[in-house]
């Protein structure tokens, strides 16, 4: 998928634009190790929870380190396919500098309330469902 994404950035010209980005290839949720990712006929729905289809082990990434430097995140967009609790409970520090949360919730395989506790502890105050139904909603949280 990173091979694709690269090639679909790229057509996107967006350094005509002055806008820089970074595809990197790893999971996230925990700070290291590794797990096995599995494909699905939907590359959409790829997950480590979903353990059937073809499995790939991948590292995982540390956003920590990653946006060490960057002083404010505007937007974090969070679909990562059932890592959302993981990721929320492992990763304060980046929730401290971020403003606004769109997530993608798969209750089958995380608590929804319990990551919502962990966002509005990190300072999200606003709250507004997106879409819901039986296998995810869409979340937005903000700052005020």
């Amino acid at each position: 998928m990173c091979d694709v994404a690269r090639q679909r950035w790229s057509a996107c010209r967006f350094s005509e634009g002055r806008v820089a980005f970074c595809i990197t290839h790893g999971l996230i949720g925990k700070k290291s190790g590794t797990d096995e990712i599995f494909h699905q006929p939907l590359h959409g729905m790829n997950s480590t929870f979903r353990k059937n289809g073809r499995g790939e082990l991948v590292s995982y990434v540390d956003l920590s380190a990653h946006f060490a430097n960057v002083e404010r995140i505007d937007l974090l967009k969070c679909d990562i396919e059932g890592s959302e609790q993981r990721f929320f409970e492992t990763y304060p520090d980046v929730l401290t500098k971020t403003h606004a949360v769109v997530v993608e919730f798969h209750p089958e395989f995380c608590d929804p309330a319990i990551c919502i506790g962990l966002l509005k502890d990190a300072g999200f105050t606003k709250h507004r469902v997106l879409s819901k139904d039986r296998q995810f909603s869409l979340e937005y949280l903000w700052k005020a």
